[in-house]
């Protein structure tokens, strides 16, 4: 699950392009192979990363918080400001 977090009652941030939460694919995870990250990384396409993207209109200076989490892997969230 992907989230982008927007300033609650700001009317000058708008989300352009995607949806404020997207629910991501099941990955396969990297145990059964190596990765891009392993001390000698395999050059096949590994299926343990997503992407999720969004377009954002808002001023300079705004900060969103973006948010990933899955039920077995756990949870990250981050903050951007835009410049």
């Amino acid at each position: 699950m992907f989230e982008i977090h927007l300033p609650p009652g700001d009317a000058s941030v708008s989300l352009v392009s995607g949806k404020e939460r997207i629910e991501g694919p099941q990955l396969e995870g990297h145990g059964p192979k190596n990765s891009l990250q392993a001390f000698l990384p395999s050059r096949d396409i590994t299926a343990d990363r997503a992407v999720a993207e969004w377009v954002v209109r808002a001023p300079k200076g705004t900060t969103l918080a973006v948010s990933a989490r899955a039920a077995r892997a756990g949870a990250v969230k981050t903050t951007v400001s835009l410049d």
